[in-house]
């Protein structure tokens, strides 16, 4: 009898498998989360903060098994960042807009210091790298805080 072949997530070389099994079906209080991503990092890396969280999601994003831009949209939903869908495309450009990300509502709190997406934008530019096979940079921009869910806007430039 064949053997059924399974599922493969695009981050399982990262982890082995029993690892990866125990990750997948547990969550993390959002307020953990929060407070790692608002005082102990800055506390860490200080001005840096906002390069290091970019390159680090950038390095983690290269890492990842993704073969197109779709792949890319699937793997960030996969790991409960959000939804990421594509606003608009061109051969030197990618607008993403991502919605319904867990901390992406802190945007609205006016936080000291204000909450980022550096980690998310670097992901996805290292997964759009990974895909593309061609350098690219990103950046983002919160496009409306005026909703209980604000939406953002990730601008990939594929150099």
């Amino acid at each position: 009898m064949p053997q059924q072949s399974k599922t493969q997530t695009p981050w399982q070389h990262l982890l082995n498998e029993k690892l990866e099994k125990e990750m997948l079906h547990r969550t993390i209080p959002l307020t953990s989360y929060y407070l790692l991503r608002q005082h102990v990092l800055p506390d860490v890396f200080g001005r840096s903060n906002h390069a290091i969280m970019y390159w680090s999601g950038k390095s983690i994003g290269n890492q990842l098994q993704v073969t197109d831009i779709q792949s890319c949209i699937d793997c960030f939903g996969s790991l409960q960042l959000g939804t990421l869908t594509v606003k608009r495309e061109s051969s030197k450009e990618l607008r993403f807009t991502l919605q319904n990300a867990p901390l992406l509502q802190f945007v609205t709190l006016n936080l000291n210091p204000p909450f980022d997406l550096s980690f998310e934008c670097g992901l996805i530019s290292g997964m759009v790298e990974n895909a593309l096979k061609t350098a690219v940079s990103g950046h983002y921009e919160i496009t409306d805080k005026n909703t209980s869910w604000p939406i953002a806007e990730i601008t990939i430039t594929i150099n």
